[in-house]
C-alpha cells in the first residue's frame, strides 16, 4: 500500500506505521499522510472476501477466507485521531479504512474504501488547510523531523 501512497506527489508526506501516545499505551496508525489539504489517518485491513461495512456497529462481518467479525475499524482511527488532535490540536484530519483485498457491502461512506479507491478519496480534498509549518509541526511530533 505504502507504493500506492507514493504516488499522491512530493505535497504529500507518508509515515509508516506512526504511534500516537495515550494514556494506556500507544496507538498503531497503518499510515499517516500529511499535506496542505489535511491529515489522513490511514487504516489498512488485510481481509479478503465480503466485507460487511456497518459504520455505527462494533463489529463487521467478514464472508470468505478466514471469515468471522472484526473490531470497528473507524472506531480505531476516531481513537487515534482523538489523541492526536489532544496533542496537536483542532486539525482537519481525515479518518480512512482500504480493503486492498476485499469486496465492501453495506454502505460504505468515503471513509471506507478499496485499494483502487484509496488514492482518489485523498485527492478529492483539494483546499489548503494546513500551513508548511503546522505540517512541520505534525512531522516533528511524529519524529519525522
Amino acid at each position: 500500500m505504502v507504493s500506492v501512497l507514493r504516488q499522491l506527489g512530493n505535497e504529500y508526506r507518508v509515515i509508516e506505521n506512526a504511534t500516537v501516545p495515550t494514556p494506556d499505551g500507544i496507538i498503531q496508525i497503518d499510515y499517516l499522510v500529511v499535506s496542505p489539504y489535511g491529515l489522513f489517518v490511514i487504516n489498512e485491513r488485510n481481509d479478503s472476501g465480503r466485507v460487511r461495512v456497518q459504520a455505527g456497529q462494533r463489529e463487521w462481518e467478514v464472508r470468505g477466507m478466514g471469515g468471522g467479525l472484526i473490531y470497528n475499524p473507524l472506531w480505531r482511527n476516531r481513537q487515534a485521531i482523538n489523541h492526536i488532535e489532544n496533542k496537536l490540536g483542532d486539525l482537519p484530519i481525515a479518518s480512512l479504512v482500504v480493503f486492498p483485498n476485499a469486496k465492501l457491502e453495506g454502505i460504505p461512506d468515503g471513509e471506507v474504501v478499496t485499494g483502487r479507491q484509496l488514492l482518489p478519496a485523498i485527492r478529492k480534498a483539494r483546499h489548503e488547510v494546513l500551513s508548511a509549518e503546522q505540517q512541520e509541526s505534525v512531522l516533528t511530533w511524529f519524529g519525522e523531523r
